[in-house]
């Protein structure tokens, strides 16, 4: 279907998994030059880091297949009780978050997914576009780096920025940090493990948190702390989801307009906006039938 040579990792789960196969072939089909431009450099220098540190194609595929079965039966559980399965922040991080070898194949696939998952390149390339618009962005933070590969987008497009990381999974900070010393080494990169209600208000120009509500208790506190810690003039840019069970996620949205009011209410005001439905259900249809949804916004502070 495709006559583009396939990495190796694409074959891999070709081989394994005929079902994905055949979903990934129908993305594929209709990618652009930028696609397959950053599919290799994925393939290229991503993946030989990650085989560096121990994670070679097997690896990486087994915790992408991982990945997929656990999505599936997190998705049949809330078709049956429209709730997440996970109680809570604290249980996630005791079960997934501080455990090194399960949350090494959560990042292994979804730094996969993040080019294979129509609505995760989606929301990639969304924020590319959107931070490569940015002007002045001399000092940064990212909460909740994952994989880093959105970390590594921020040091491609301001080389000088002074960054920030923090996350309070110790396998995160792991990979991401690797991942910036091999492939942007030279950066102003600071990776730190703790509570982000702890850092100064007003010092940021750009702050980052993709996938990282849906992970919490209660995300309001984070969005207001988040919006305290950008400075006059600067941006936030989140990604978040709806109707989207994992086996760590806690925070149930269940509508576009549900986290669009939360952004608000947070004292945001929403600049770009993208919203992704999973399947081909028209957008006045999403609520009523609990559509899965992806979310990406750019942020600005809004009148205080």
């Amino acid at each position: 279907m495709n006559a583009r040579p396939l990495p190796p990792f694409i074959e891999l789960i070709y081989t394994k998994n005929p079902l994905q196969k055949k979903m990934i072939q129908n993305f594929l089909v209709s990618r652009d030059d930028l696609y397959w431009k950053r599919l290799q450099e994925f393939n290229d220098s991503y993946l030989p880091y990650l085989a560096s540190q121990g994670a070679n194609t097997e690896t990486v595929v087994k915790g992408y297949l991982k990945l997929c079965d656990d999505m599936l039966r997190e998705q049949i559980n809330f078709q049956k009780t429209g709730r997440y399965s996970s109680a809570d922040l604290d249980e996630t991080n005791r079960l997934i978050y501080s455990q090194t070898d399960r949350m090494s194949a959560l990042l292994h696939g979804l730094a996969i997914s993040q080019f294979l998952w129509p609505n995760h390149y989606g929301l990639f390339d969304f924020f590319i576009s959107q931070c490569s618009q940015l002007q002045n962005v001399n000092s940064y933070l990212e909460v909740g780096p994952g994989h880093g590969l959105f970390l590594l987008e921020i040091l491609r497009l301001f080389p000088k920025v002074k960054a920030t990381v923090v996350d309070i999974s110790p396998t995160a900070i792991q990979i991401s940090k690797g991942a910036v010393e091999k492939l942007r080494p030279g950066s102003s990169c600071e990776f730190v493990i703790q509570d982000v209600n702890a850092m100064k208000e007003g010092v940021y120009d750009l702050v980052t948190m993709c996938e990282v509500l849906e992970h919490l208790d209660d995300p309001v506190p984070i969005l207001q702390k988040a919006r305290s810690l950008i400075t006059t003039g600067g941006h936030c840019f989140i990604t978040t989801c709806a109707n989207a069970p994992a086996i760590d996620h806690v925070y149930l949205y269940k509508s576009v307009e549900e986290i669009q009011d939360q952004l608000q209410e947070c004292g945001f005001q929403i600049d770009a906006e993208l919203a992704l439905p999973v399947g081909r259900v028209r957008r006045e249809h999403w609520t009523s039938e609990k559509t899965e949804i992806n979310y990406a916004a750019l942020l600005s502070r809004g009148r205080s």
